[in-house]
């Protein structure tokens, strides 16, 4: 049996810890001793299983927005490329490669502004 992880050994009894990654190798009866609560978040249940509060993935979303809009949250964003196109893509890929990009690189679209958004059901 392996060692409880450093998270079990500093968490106070009663303690939660909220996971977004899987932990294949975790041993959970180590959290049995102190009453540890696991919580799993996952960004797709919602959509996923038609929970009944699916606009709340919604509201979670544009609180988050509006938190990265005024500063208050910085997101890990350090570079983003356009146009969306091959070489922009192997560009990324050669910056991850290199075993020193920080943060994340994103090849994206422009920006639509509301007048330039697609009807919706059109591909732009």
């Amino acid at each position: 049996m392996t060692p409880p992880p450093f998270f079990i050994k500093v968490l106070r009894p009663f303690g939660q810890i909220v996971a977004i990654d899987d932990e294949p190798e975790l041993d959970y009866y180590a959290l049995k001793n102190k009453a540890l609560t696991w919580h799993w978040e996952f960004m797709f249940a919602r959509s996923m299983f038609h929970a009944p509060d699916l606009i709340r993935q919604h509201e979670i979303l544009e609180r988050i927005a509006e938190l990265v809009d005024t500063g208050r949250v910085r997101t890990t964003l350090t570079r983003a490329l356009q146009p969306f196109d091959a070489a922009q893509l192997r560009e990324a890929h050669r910056v991850v490669e290199s075993g020193h990009a920080l943060g994340k690189i994103v090849v994206a679209r422009p920006q639509l502004t509301p007048a330039s958004r697609p009807t919706p059901g059109r591909l732009p």
